[in-house]
Order: C-alpha cells, then sequence, then structure tokens
C-alpha cells in the first residue's frame, strides 16, 4: 500500500514538466524529489520527449485537418469541372397561330423547339484543382526547399556578403539578383562595396 506522502508517476512528471519550463536545473529537480541525478536527468528528458510527441501528433492532426480540407475543394472543382463540359440544351416552347386557306384564325399550336450548345471546360476549375495539390504538397512536406547559388564577381559568395567579409576584400561589384534581394538592392543596379583600406 502506497504511503500517504507518495506522490503517482504522473503528478511527479507534471511538477518535474512544471519545474523544468520554469528554469530550473536538474540538479534542483534532483534536490526536490530527493533522487540522484541521472534520474532527474532521465525524467527531464522523458517529460521534453512526450511534450515533443504531443506536438508532432498536434501537428500532424492540423496537416491532416488541412489537407482534407483541400482534397474536398479538390473534388468539389472536379465535379464542377466535370459539369461545366457538359452539353447545355435550352427549351422553347413557340405559339404558332393555325390560319384557314380563307384567312380566317383557326387556333394555335404550340412547337417545342430544344436547341444544344456545346461548352469547353472551364479551366478556373482546373486552377483550383492545380492549387490544392500545391497546397497538399506544401503541408506535407514533398517538395524539397530550393538551393541557392549566388554568383558573386570577384570571387565572393553569398556566405561571405552575408557574413560581411565582402567588405575587407577589394571593391567588388554584386551581379548575382538574389544577391542583390538578399542586400535589398531592388532596382537592378549593380552596387560597388567599398574596401575598408
Amino acid at each position: 500500500m502506497p504511503r500517504v506522502t507518495e506522490i503517482s508517476r504522473a503528478e511527479k512528471l507534471a511538477k518535474v514538466a512544471w519545474m523544468d519550463e520554469r528554469g530550473y536545473t536538474v540538479r534542483q529537480i534532483a534536490q526536490e524529489f530527493d533522487v540522484t541525478h541521472k534520474v532527474a536527468s532521465q525524467w527531464v528528458n522523458h517529460v521534453n520527449d512526450e511534450w515533443h510527441h504531443q506536438q508532432l501528433l498536434a501537428t500532424d492532426k492540423k496537416a491532416a485537418r488541412i489537407t482534407r480540407q483541400y482534397n474536398m475543394i479538390f473534388h468539389e472543382a472536379w465535379l464542377a469541372y466535370e459539369k461545366s463540359k457538359e452539353d447545355t440544351s435550352k427549351k422553347t416552347v413557340e405559339k404558332v397561330s393555325m390560319i384557314s386557306s380563307d384567312g380566317t384564325p383557326e387556333g394555335e399550336r404550340k412547337r417545342l423547339q430544344e436547341v444544344i450548345e456545346k461548352r469547353l471546360p472551364a479551366s478556373n476549375y482546373l486552377n483550383i484543382m492545380l492549387q490544392c495539390l500545391q497546397g497538399i504538397r506544401d503541408v506535407g512536406g514533398v517538395d524539397q526547399p530550393k538551393q541557392v547559388h549566388a554568383q558573386v564577381e570577384g570571387g565572393l559568395t553569398l556566405e561571405m556578403l552575408l557574413n560581411g567579409e565582402a567588405f575587407t576584400s577589394q571593391t567588388n561589384k554584386i551581379t548575382d539578383p538574389f544577391a542583390k534581394e538578399i542586400l535589398a538592392l531592388d532596382d537592378g543596379s549593380e552596387m560597388e562595396i567599398p574596401s575598408k583600406d
């Protein structure tokens, strides 16, 4: 039978999590529970692993919800696209007056007329479907990030530009459009980087 002063494992881990979130050290946590540093470290690692696991689950659920929404929109756009390809028919009723050979009206007759119009499919639904597919790819992380290779005259790399190393060399001209964009040069002109000498 557990002692009255003992707390359950769940309560213990909840308190460890609370202490860890507030910046307590592993040594302070070990002292609080009267355990070794190794045990307290294992508890902190367990709490952090559990937190990361819960965050991943929440992210996966959110991604799954967004993907379902994209799939629903895609399906509706597909149905609308298929419907837009169907021919349309227009029915009209025309009243025709009947006239006898002596010119007196004999009555009216109704004539039904149907006109079938051929239609081209609406391309805006295709655009919606493509956007949905791209959204699903983005949520799923299917596409790899794009790699950038900046080329700058004078043998400089983009990394050198970002670290400020370019300013220690001779005067250089930046010709790479991406490097210009990073350095907020959106006017398209070449910028000369003065040397520190």
